[in-house]
């Protein structure tokens, strides 16, 4: 009994994988709808992963799975390998719950790792690209996740209008900088590449627009820079009674394309 009693306290606890729909209680989907998101949830972390059942959570639908330890980091290839290939069988589990939740309503989802960061998020309904240009631009934001696929790395970024944009990076040197700049402050992105067109404005297309350098920014706000500039004489700023919207009205979008 003691010797059982050391193995179970060697074991090291399992990890706990969540899928957040946004938009829906638990007790508004029937119970056959809540048991294909688990199944589909399931196929996305891997049959060979062997998830488990952990819970239905309150505050929208948060489903929970946890799987072993030492299964985490295959867990973490796979949904690498499901947002950055498109057309392999590890992202069809990704377009399956995007199609339920268009069934369902919901409009947009999250997947959680164990320590609470958003691996990847879903959208119901994906909208239609009007038009494509290859073009330059500037995107300013906050890393969110780095992620190793071969010789590239994929880069995930808030930007400052909360929009989550994926973009490439082929210099590894940059790629392991961006990285140790993980949720360390504002950076500003130079691009080059894929930009897409919808009727919420210009995108990036996250596998072929490319990350050429970057620099981080001044983490100060933007009202302590205007104060400062409305206490230098004679630059106009004083005269301006609301600088923050006439600054944004200037600046435009975050992610600035300029046509190449």
């Amino acid at each position: 009994m003691q010797h059982q009693d050391e193995t179970m306290q060697s074991m090291e606890p399992d990890s706990v994988f969540s899928l957040k729909l946004r938009g829906r209680k638990p007790e508004e989907l029937t119970l056959d709808r809540v048991a294909g998101y688990l199944r589909l949830l399931a196929q996305l972390l891997g049959i060979e992963n062997r998830p488990i059942f952990q819970d239905v959570r309150e505050g929208s639908v948060v489903l929970a799975a946890s799987v072993e330890s030492t299964r985490v980091v295959a867990v973490s290839l796979r949904l690498t390998l499901a947002q950055t290939q498109p057309n392999s069988k590890a992202a069809r589990p990704l377009r399956d719950i995007e199609d339920e939740m268009r069934k369902d309503g919901i409009p947009d989802a999250e997947l959680i790792d164990p320590m609470h960061v958003v691996l990847c998020r879903m959208h119901a309904a994906n909208e239609p690209i009007l038009y494509t240009v290859s073009q330059v631009g500037e995107i300013d934001g906050e890393i969110t996740g780095v992620l190793g696929v071969d010789d590239t790395l994929h880069v995930r970024v808030r930007d400052l209008h909360g929009r989550d944009v994926r973009l490439t990076v082929r210099n590894l040197d940059i790629g392991r900088d961006l990285a140790r700049a993980f949720r360390g402050g504002p950076i500003r992105l130079h691009v080059h590449g894929q930009w897409n067109r919808t009727d919420s404005g210009w995108a990036p297309d996250g596998n072929k627009c490319f990350i050429d350098r970057y620099e981080m920014l001044d983490a100060a706000e933007p009202s302590e820079l205007f104060a400062q500039l409305r206490s230098i004489p004679g630059n106009g700023w004083a005269q301006v009674k609301d600088a923050m919207a006439q600054w944004s009205d200037l600046r435009g979008h975050a992610a600035k394309g300029r046509e190449s």
